[in-house]
């Protein structure tokens, strides 16, 4: 997306820096009862290199430094080391870390004695039918637009409150990001720990239909037979009133479903003038654009031009982006056009593709991947941009975007007036023509223009959530980082058997009974596999009815694509 910063703006410029030196986790994500400082220290500097989330996670079971991920996963067993899989690796078999010297005695000893007196015990997670006792509970604030998000599997996995807060911050900032109205929507807890909110289909703009949607690709929804959930779902016109919290924010935002939510259409310029009330060739050929240029980004790989439009409810970035930086990806020699789109100039750019970011009625940011025709792309090409925390590296749109995004608005280049500057040194290569457009269109106050911008959005996400948002200086938001990143790691028993809401005994002893007509279904011993989460989805119909009765909600988890995602796996 837009570049990350690494110059110092002016004073009144939000602040941007460099990556920020290795500190001992923050209290609201991990506590230091769960993570004490040595312990921190040791996994941070010899084993967070390879295992973090995304690209660089080759084990899959996501970063080294959560430690709910870690429970989730078995990586480590609360109170018993030797059934831990950090402790098999580094201790048993000895193999970890894969570079570099094994661990001294002291450092293992450390690790030993903290899982040891690690108490996070797995208990049987709340049924369905509890969570929808709740649900009808609320009855006095239900029509039949109500809808639920849960995160009561978080709670019954003993996370701490500092995580649940990040997940209630992280889902008000997803939900309002794929809203179609004005107003902010404030989702209202309804339990005592926080974890289930409320909130309105018509508060986001949503029909009736855009939820059925979104729960055609929901694969866990649990139906009840009891008479007070079957009138919950008459009376909500849905037999899946609720969805899990983590599902929705990695699902939801990501193609098909974040254009669906969005109602996004399938071309740029579609979206700029039905959407927007804008014409992007007719403000590029009328000059009423601005436009920053500049050779190294930070995150393309080439140069990048982005561009500013003023739109209905605030504005349309377009970003062009390149696979080259030669001849038409020269934007140096080349700072006008694109081509395709003004062709008045002869030193004119074309671009290969490029990603826009402009404001959503309630003042949040949609996002777009398109090519150089504007034409919608779920994932950029990796020739132009890659985003290392998503498990194959390519820029996907939604999910990528938020995590770069999320608590800056707009990112700052490193120099603000290259093409300019460049153009003015080199007067001689350009025509009074090109000078005068490039002087018109490159200003020299981008970075006040950026400025504005990032403040305007700031402001309506701390009206959101308040100040939960990182210090400033931080680039990613990583809390939203983590929580797509942990519901995206592979599955251990632990974390299955939360899942499946059913006895960690029974799970245990089915699945060892299932192993060997399923096999791999939920690793059983250390050495087992872990699943991935794609193939868990796929197999969560076929395990839980392995472990108890359970019958399945109408109209879920039967979208075509979700289909045919699993009969190709």
């Amino acid at each position: 997306m837009m570049p990350p910063a690494t110059m110092t703006p002016p004073a009144s410029m939000p602040p941007t820096a460099p990556p920020l030196p290795v500190q001992p986790p923050p209290p609201t994500r991990v506590s230091q009862i769960e993570m004490p400082t040595d312990v921190y220290q040791i996994l941070q500097s010899r084993c967070s290199q390879c295992h973090t989330y995304g690209l660089r996670d080759p084990a899959g079971f996501g970063s080294i430094l959560d430690v709910s991920r870690l429970i989730a996963a078995d990586v480590i067993v609360p109170g018993d080391p030797d059934h831990s899989r950090l402790w098999n690796r580094v201790a048993v078999r000895a193999d970890m870390p894969f570079n570099g010297t094994r661990l001294s005695g002291p450092e293992v000893a450390t690790l030993r004695s903290w899982i040891t007196n690690l108490n996070r015990p797995l208990l049987r997670a709340r049924s369905n039918e509890e969570i929808l006792n709740l649900i009808v509970a609320d009855d006095t604030a239900q029509r039949n637009d109500t809808r639920y998000i849960s995160f009561a599997h978080f709670v019954d996995e003993k996370r701490s409150p500092g995580e649940m807060k990040t997940a209630s911050t992280v889902f008000a900032f997803i939900l309002n990001s794929l809203s179609r109205r004005r107003d902010l929507a404030i989702p209202k807890a309804i339990d005592p720990e926080g974890s289930i909110f409320r909130f309105r289909l018509s508060d986001v703009g949503w029909s009736r239909q855009d939820w059925d949607r979104l729960t055609s690709f929901y694969p866990y929804c649990l139906r009840s037979n009891q008479r007070a959930h079957q009138d919950l779902y008459n009376q909500l016109n849905t037999e899946a009133p609720y969805i899990r919290g983590d599902w929705f924010l990695d699902a939801a935002t990501q193609p098909p479903l974040y254009y669906d939510l969005l109602n996004l259409r399938q071309n740029l310029d579609d979206i700029a003038r039905q959407d927007l009330g804008l014409d992007i060739n007719d403000n590029i050929n009328r000059g009423r654009i601005d436009r920053i240029g500049f050779r190294s980004s930070g995150v393309s790989l080439h140069n990048r031009v982005f561009e500013r439009h003023q739109a209905n409810d605030g504005f349309l970035w377009v970003s062009y982006d390149f696979d080259t930086d030669l001849n038409q990806g020269d934007i140096r020699d080349n700072p006008l056009g694109p081509t395709n789109r003004d062709n008045r100039f002869q030193h004119s750019f074309q671009n290969l593709a490029g990603e826009m970011i402009w404001s959503l009625p309630n003042g949040l940011q949609a996002y777009l991947l398109a090519d150089a025709a504007g034409n919608r792309l779920d994932k950029a090409v990796q020739t132009v941009v890659r985003d290392p925390r998503r498990p194959d590296g390519s820029v996907q749109d939604g999910v990528s975007c938020f995590g770069c995004h999320g608590v800056t608005g707009m990112n700052f280049p490193r120099i603000l007036d290259e093409i300019p500057q460049y153009v003015n040194d080199h007067k001689r290569d350009f025509d009074s023509n090109e000078i005068n457009q490039v002087r018109r269109i490159y200003p020299t106050n981008g970075g006040t223009i950026l400025q504005k911008d990032a403040a305007d959005y700031l402001a309506k996400v701390r009206a959101l959530i308040g100040d939960f948002l990182p210090n400033p200086g931080v680039i990613e938001y990583d809390d939203w980082i983590t929580m797509v990143g942990e519901y995206e790691a592979k599955v251990g028993l632990h974390g299955g058997t939360i899942e499946l809401q059913a006895d960690p005994a029974q799970v245990r002893r089915e699945v060892s009974a299932r192993n060997g007509q399923n096999e791999g279904q939920l690793p059983i011993v250390v050495s087992d596999p872990l699943v991935t989460r794609d193939d868990f989805i796929c197999r969560f119909r076929r395990i839980i009815r392995d472990v108890r009765r359970a019958d399945f909600c109408q109209g879920t988890f039967n979208a075509q694509e979700v289909q045919n995602f699993c009969d190709n796996r």
